[in-house]
Parts: structure tokens; C-alpha cells; sequence
């Protein structure tokens, strides 16, 4: 099926709460969301099973590449073989469009973004991220810059035609020879389309070494250690230890070869049906309460009427102590971490001893055991999605993630559409939308996220619209935003039962994006592009004009900071577009009061007595001075004025207030020569 299409998905009955509701509803997802943006932040540097080439790349997956990312992809790089055949290729201009692929059906960390973004430097001066998101007949018919150099990673086939697919291909090489441009490609073979290709393969390893500056005995003993099953980004991470200092041993036990030979030796021991159930609970637990995994196994050990326990009164029974004890002693996959709850009560947590553990537990799980095991498990991920535990959706939806990576099809049947329907209720559809978030996060499958999430908005149940719109407020956004504020847009303006959800999820982006990236300008650049193309007045224009109030409004979860100074703080340059926007309400005189409240409030998040913190806000009311009418300004240093000289403000910020509108408004507003009633 096509992604252009729009089919009915099964799911609940649709869900239409009020504002306050779909405020809290949407709060909810975020919760999961900003579970991930720890995470990325504790292992973007380089953490077993992760996607990520090093700790300064951008998780910006579109538009221009920055410079930091380009200088991170050719410090230190080291070219495979197959690199003189690419380059070749590209430079000799016999090709426009080439695909880089893995042999097989993985996409393992090769290294192939890295070859891509050098290719590219050879023959383009300018590098730009393409969304996966594009299909081929979209990428025929896109514009492109002469000169530049394209990438688009990890792209999944559109599934079309033969025949079909040859003409969006020449079209697309026709395009790129016109405007001499280049384009490469990554992904597994099977994805990619009729274009020139090159089997991506690694580099010697020593080169490797060498190049973190490895040499004599310790580059011998570092290069006899690695084999055939250590990929690129083992080599690279023992390389980046090594020159740290670390011991070579003790660099060799983070490997992920290591953590996949572990799993792979503790499945090889024949673990019975008790512990593969548990095991296999654990993949969807991990980091839970001990307690509460005990609970849900048990719940999945009736389902495949085994026993979690033995039952009570069997004299020969181990006691519930040794249970706990066996579950993680010896070679076992699993570890207890002592810590806290939210109130300071010690507890005790299940996980896996390293991270990497989660993801080849998967794998094996999924290659060793069929409908015998995966028939259970999906019932009980039915059963336990809907408790109210945030934890629980967040793990789940990990899990399923990790499990999408073996097998995106039977994930998305089984669990996705049928979730993001309502068939489970308003969890399910958090728990779909953070599967695709996390999904993320792991090579080969953004593509099948943004897809999903593209599909769903097109969807004519307007549940699966709704967890659309979760989706493009997580993760996805924060890897493709302006795909991201589009679909949301498109959301907001579709129909009066989703647009609630969609305008909710639009001020979470903004946040999302202000909090994980710093970046937030792709929100606020879409809504200007709004507001100065509007034709509409009135009433037809309140739907725009209240979500950008919205968007202004927004406060940061975690402090309760209006997000706009955050972004202002992080942002500089983004001092014009939210005047310009500020302005938009203020002269809109049903949105004047809150509107100034809300710019009061992003301005007092502001330390006057820091230089740089207040050339921010010079600019800022600067920027909203320009995007005035001139008859408007006057007439907002009256409002502004009254509205601060009512609040329990200390003197000099109130005489920092009345400086800033006296500077940037008019003599009408000049300091008051005594404080006024009720202050100080």
C-alpha cells in the first residue's frame, strides 16, 4: 500500500476530550519524550546499541548541514576500500545519484553517513539532509540547488511498480544532471532503487587505530583483539577508549561484539520456558521497580499458565529471595541497581547489565522463537499497555522499538495501528506514538517511523490523526522538523475534531525542539510564513492567531520557564521572528492583554544586570517595535505600561520595564518619579 493513501484504520471509538483534557492527554506522550531526551543525551556519545556517531553530531536528520557536524564526520576518518570506487564515480561525473549499501538485509553502524557526507565534500561545497520521508516519485519532482550535495540516510523502498520506479529514476538523475547536484544514497540493498550502487565495506582497523594515534605494541595488541564480528563502531569506540587511557581489556568489555557473543552464549545454554518468558518480559520492563516486573511477569506466566513462583506450602519450593537471587547471579543477563523513587524511598530496579543486552535479547528472541512465544507476549503487551504507570509506557514502547528493528511489519500490525486506532484506549495511543519516537533512535528505522507517522495523518480515523500528531511532536520531530510542522499544520487545519490535538501537539513541538535541540526556529518561521500570508480577518483568522498564543505561551514542563526566553537564551537570531509574531496579536485586540502578559513574563525570565541577557532583550523589543504599525506603539506603551505598574514588582525591575518601553516606544512612557500605590 502506498503511503499517499488515506485508509481507515481499526481502533476505539473516537476520542474527543476538551481542551484541559487534551492539554493533560498530550502531557502525557511528553512525559515519554523527555524520558528520551535524557537517554540521548546520557549515550549520544558513542553507548552500545545506539545510533549516533559521537557526541557533537546534531539529531537533525534535514535541511543544511551544520559545520560542527561536517568537521565531526572528517576528523579522524578513515576511508574502506570501496571509497575509490565511490568517489570515482561521483568526481568523473558519470553519476549523479549513488546508493551506498550494506550487503545484507541489516543496517549495521558501518559508517556509510560518515563515507556519504566526505563523498559528497569532494564534488559540492554545500551538504543537505533529505528526509527519508521522501518517496522516489517525490524526489523526482523536487527542486534542487546547482552545486549542492545531497544525502538522504537510511531510505526504505517505496514499494512501487518496476517499471514505475524506472521512470521516477531518470527523472530524478535528469534533475540532479540539470542542476548539477549530487545525491547519495544509504541503506540496506534490498531498499534501495535502480541506481548506480557501491557494497559498503569497513576499513583495515589498524588504519583506524592509527588514526586516534595508536602506535607500537599497544596498535599490535588493540589490532590482533578485533575480528570479523567487530563493526566500524566497535573499532572507532575501542580506538576513542584506547587513546582515553583505558586498558585494552577493559575497552574490549564495551563493545557491543562483546554484548551480542553474551546474549548469544546465554541463549546457546538452552534456558528453559520460565526463563525465557522472564526474559523476554524483561525486554519490555527493564528499569522498572523490581516489584512491579515480578507483577507483570506474573501476569504474562498466566497467560502461558506457567508459574512465576512455586506455589506456597511446597517445602521443596525456593523461597521468593532466591528467585531474586538466580535472576541475576552468575552469567546472567540481568542486574539490580539500588536507587530511589520520586519521594526518596529505596528501591530496587531490573535491567540489563548493559544497555546493548536489551537489543540482541531481541534479536535472538526473535530468530530462536516463533508464534509459541511472540503469541503470549503480544497478548499480555495488550493486557499491561493500559496501566496508568508512565514508566511501563515508556518501556514498552522501547521494547517494541527494538523488536520493529527485526521486524517493522509485524510490530506495526500487531501493536501500532491497532493502538494508535484506540483500540487500547488513550495509553495505547502514547505508547504507539513513543515506539515511533524511539524507533528513532535506532539505524534503518527512521524512515519507517516518519512514514508511519505521514500515513496516519492521513488517516480517516480520527484517533490514528490524533496519535499522528503525538508522533510529529516527539522524537520524529526533533529528527525532521519541518516535515514535522507541516504535518501538523496540515493537522490543525483538517478538520474541528483533531485540531484541538494537533494545535496541542504543536505548542509540545515547539518545546520539544526548544529543550532537546535549542532550535526551535522551524516552528516559529512556519507560523510567520502564516500570519504574513493570511488573508483571512475576524473571526476566520482567531484559529491562527490562537495558535500562536498558544505557542507563546508554552512553559517548560520541568521548570515552568516560558519556553520563548529558553529559546530567546539559546537563540539569539530568534529575536525577530518573535517580535514579528508578538505583533501579529498584539494589535489583534482579544488576544492584547494575554499577549502582553505573556511577553512580560518571557521578559522577566531575563537578568538585567548580564549584558548579553539584556542585548537578547533589546533586540527583542527592538524586533517588535519594527513589526509594529506606528500608530500601534504609543497605544501599546499605554497597555504595557499599566499592565507593570500593576504587578509586585521590585523597583528597579519596574524601572528596567518603563526604560525598555520609554527606549523603544516614546516618551509617554518615561519612569514614574515615585513608586506607584501598592508598590514597595
Amino acid at each position: 500500500m502506498s503511503d499517499q493513501e488515506a485508509t481507515p484504520e481499526e481502533g476505539g471509538e473516537p476520542v474527543a476530550p476538551g481542551e484541559e483534557e487534551t492539554r493533560d492527554r498530550v502531557r502525557q506522550f511528553y512525559q515519554g519524550q523527555t524520558v528520551i531526551n535524557h537517554f540521548y543525551q546520557r549515550v549520544r556519545a558513542g553507548t552500545v546499541g545506539v545510533s549516533g556517531e559521537g557526541a557533537d553530531w546534531s539529531r537533525r536528520r534535514s535541511g543544511p548541514l551544520t559545520e560542527a557536524e561536517i568537521t565531526g564526520s572528517r576528523d579522524r576518518y578513515v576511508p574502506p576500500p570501496c571509497y575509490v570506487e565511490a568517489a570515482e564515480l561521483l568526481t568523473e561525473g558519470r553519476v549523479r545519484v549513488l546508493a551506498l549499501v550494506e550487503p545484507g538485509r541489516s543496517q549495521r553502524r558501518s559508517g556509510k553517513r560518515s563515507g556519504a557526507i566526505n563523498l559528497l565534500l569532494t564534488v559540492a561545497g554545500t551538504l543537505v539532509d533529505l528526509s527519508p520521508g521522501y518517496t522516489l516519485e517525490e524526489l523526482a519532482a523536487r527542486d534542487y540547488r546547482k552545486g549542492y550535495g545531497y544525502l538522504l540516510c537510511g531510505w526504505a523502498a517505496d514499494g512501487q511498480d518496476p517499471e514505475v520506479t524506472d521512470f521516477h529514476v531518470r527523472a530524478l538523475e535528469k534533475r540532479l544532471q540539470e542542476a548539477e547536484a549530487h545525491l547519495v544514497i544509504t541503506g540496506a540493498a534490498h531498499t534501495m532503487p535502480p541506481v548506480r550502487q557501491v557494497t559498503w565495506g569497513q576499513p583495515p582497523p589498524d588504519r583506524i587505530l592509527r588514526a586516534y594515534g595508536l602506535t607500537g605494541a599497544p596498535l599490535e595488541a588493540a589490532a590482533q583483539a578485533i575480528t570479523a564480528e567487530h563493526i566500524v563502531a566497535d573499532v572507532v569506540a575501542l580506538a576513542r577508549a584506547l587513546a582515553r587511557g583505558e586498558r585494552l581489556d577493559t575497552a574490549l568489555d564495551g563493545l557491543e561484539a562483546v554484548a551480542r557473543r553474551r546474549v548469544g552464549d546465554w541463549f546457546e545454554q538452552g534456558p528453559n520456558q520460565k526463563q525465557i518468558f522472564e526474559m523476554t518480559a524483561a525486554v519490555f520492563t527493564a528499569n522498572l521497580p523490581e516489584r512491579t516486573f515480578e507483577r507483570l511477569h506474573g501476569r504474562l506466566a498466566a497467560i502461558t499458565d506457567s508459574q512465576p513462583h512455586p506455589p506456597e506450602g511446597d517445602a521443596e519450593a525456593a523461597p521468593m529471595p532466591e528467585t531474586r537471587r538466580r535472576r541475576v547471579s552468575g552469567d546472567s543477563l540481568l542486574v539490580v541497581e539500588r536507587g530511589t523513587d520520586a519521594t526518596g524511598i529505596p528501591e530496587r530496579r531490573l535491567t540489563f547489565r548493559t544497555y546493548g543486552y536489551r537489543g540482541h535479547v531481541v534479536s535472538e528472541l526473535w530468530d530462536r522463537h516463533g508464534a509459541r512465544v511472540w503469541e503470549p507476549v503480544a497478548e499480555w503487551l495488550d493486557d499491561i499497555v493500559v496501566e496508568p504507570d508512565v514508566g511501563l509506557r515508556v518501556e514498552i514502547a522501547q521494547g517494541l522499538a527494538l523488536l520493529a528493528a527485526e521486524d517493522f511489519p509485524y510490530v506495526h500490525d500487531t501493536f501500532l495501528r491497532p493502538w494508535a486506532g484506540a483500540s487500547r484506549g488513550w495509553t495505547g495511543q502514547v505508547v504507539a506514538a513513543n515506539t515511533l519516537s524511539w524507533m528513532c533512535l535506532n539505524e534503518g528505522l527512521p524512515a519507517h517511523a516518519l512514514r508511519t507517522a505521514i500515513r496516519w495523518s492521513r488517516s480517516k480515523n480520527e484517533n490514528v490523526r490524533t496519535t499522528s500528531a503525538l508522533a510529529f511532536s516527539g522524537e520524529i520531530a526533533v529528527r525532521f522538523p519541518a516535515e514535522a510542522v507541516r504535518r501538523l499544520w496540515y493537522l490543525v487545519q483538517a478538520d474541528d475534531r483533531t485540531s484541538g490535538s494537533a494545535r496541542q501537539a504543536l505548542v509540545l513541538l515547539f518545546e520539544t525542539l526548544t529543550t532537546a535541540t535549542g532550535n526551535a526556529l522551524a516552528v516559529l518561521d512556519w507560523l510567520d510564513r502564516r500570519v504574513r500570508t493570511e488573508s483571512r480577518v475576524g473571526e476566520a483568522a482567531r484559529p491562527l492567531l490562537r495558535t500562536v498564543l498558544m505557542v507563546l505561551s508554552a512553559r517548560d514542563s520541568d521548570l515552568g520557564t516560558p519556553v520563548a526566553a529558553l529559546q530567546l537564551r539559546r537563540r539569539p537570531d530568534s529575536a525577530d521572528v518573535l517580535g514579528r509574531l508578538w505583533a501579529a496579536l498584539l494589535v489583534n485586540r482579544p488576544y492584547r492583554r494575554t499577549s502582553i502578559s505573556t511577553l512580560h513574563e518571557t521578559l522577566s525570565c531575563f537578568d538585567e544586570r548580564d549584558a548579553g541577557e539584556t542585548e537578547v532583550v533589546k533586540a527583542l523589543m527592538a524586533a517588535l517595535a519594527r513589526a509594529l504599525p506606528v500608530r500601534e506603539c504609543p497605544l501599546l506603551a499605554r497597555d504595557f505600561r499599566t499592565y507593570v505598574m500593576t504587578r509586585d514588582l521590585p523597583r528597579h525591575r519596574l524601572e528596567v520595564f518603563l526604560s525598555l518601553l520609554h527606549l523603544f516606544f516614546g516618551s509617554e512612557t518615561d519612569p514614574p518619579s515615585h513608586p506607584p500605590r501598592g508598590e514597595l
